[in-house]
């Protein structure tokens, strides 16, 4: 019995440890170094950022920053130990921030409150409840992908099929819907380039209908506009099709038809300068895309209000160093 109280003692001061703006003194001005983002919104949304003293070149502690003005204004919702890594909606209320010491919180009411939470790594939830993930695993001296579907936040995983042209070990998956969702899949790269190829699902991940690709370094093939250039890094999609591919060493991707046919942003997302943070899709054309050069002074988000034709800066962060 004793054990049992002090074990609720403990998680009832952990879980108001993670309540919105619970702070710690402080003794130097932090600045802040956004890692991720992601909107529920084109007004609200979520920065993951890590809070660094002005003469160290790491950050040590972090936070999620809210914002309901688009992205030009944030204020702090959760306090954490190390920086935030990634930070996704689940559903249009909840969402799941992970920190580079692996720690993991969820809200559900739009970062008003936190609590400690398990993740699967690479999962996307499109609900609370409903999520895709995947895991790898090895079979002789090969690594071989296995996709996981949830209806239960993540306690019980059951196998779901994969695109039979997926060859990536680490998929990035966008479940926009319990039904629709959307992954890219990235083989072996080398130099700036790697092959990539864009599958859809309309029934929660049963069955996958490939779209745009690019593949095959020694003999090249492209459709839908993909270009080998690049290391895909994320996807955000709309319902209605509108789709947003961040990359690392390569440039930002829009498309309006699901995912057959993309047009990228050169000129937005500079080659080895430029690196995709997070971003975020929206049916009416609104779109946010996190942009930062690992080691630069500059971090920025820009964003779209016509299916990615045209861009313009929202708000711009200097880094701590």
């Amino acid at each position: 019995m004793k054990l049992t109280l002090r074990a609720g003692l403990v998680a009832v001061v952990a879980a108001v440890a993670v309540q919105s703006g619970a702070t710690a003194p402080a003794s130097t001005r932090l600045l802040t170094t956004p890692d991720a983002a992601v909107f529920w919104s084109p007004h609200v949304g979520l920065l993951g950022v890590g809070l660094c003293a002005s003469t160290k070149y790491a950050c040590g502690s972090g936070a999620v920053e809210l914002t309901t003005d688009g992205g030009h204004t944030y204020r702090i919702a959760l306090r954490t130990r190390r920086p935030v890594e990634t930070v996704q909606t689940a559903g249009p209320r909840g969402a799941i921030v992970e920190t580079y010491g692996k720690s993991v919180y969820r809200t559900l009411d739009r970062g008003r409150t936190w609590q400690p939470w398990h993740l699967r790594p690479g999962t996307s939830f499109a609900t609370p409840q409903i999520g895709l993930g995947f895991r790898t695993y090895m079979v002789g001296n090969a690594i071989h992908l296995a996709l996981l579907h949830t209806s239960d936040g993540g306690r019980a995983w059951t196998r779901a099929p994969k695109p039979t042209k997926c060859l990536s070990e680490f998929p990035d998956i966008d479940l926009v819907t319990p039904r629709l969702g959307w992954m890219v899949c990235a083989g072996e790269g080398g130099a700036g380039n790697e092959p990539k190829a864009v599958f859809s699902t309309r029934d929660g991940g049963r069955t996958w209908r490939e779209g745009a690709f690019a593949e095959a370094l020694n003999h090249p093939e492209e459709r839908g506009g993909m270009s080998l250039l690049g290391y895909p890094a994320g996807i955000a999609f709309a319902p209605n099709g509108f789709g947003l591919m961040w990359e690392s060493r390569g440039t930002v991707y829009f498309t309006r038809d699901g995912g057959s046919h993309w047009q990228h942003k050169r000129h937005l997302a500079l080659f080895d300068v430029d690196f995709g943070r997070g971003a975020s899709a929206f049916a009416n054309g609104t779109g946010f895309v996190l942009l930062s050069y690992p080691g630069g002074p500059l971090t920025r988000l820009v964003e779209t209000r016509d299916f990615g034709r045209t861009w313009h800066l929202v708000r711009r962060w200097r880094a701590a160093y």
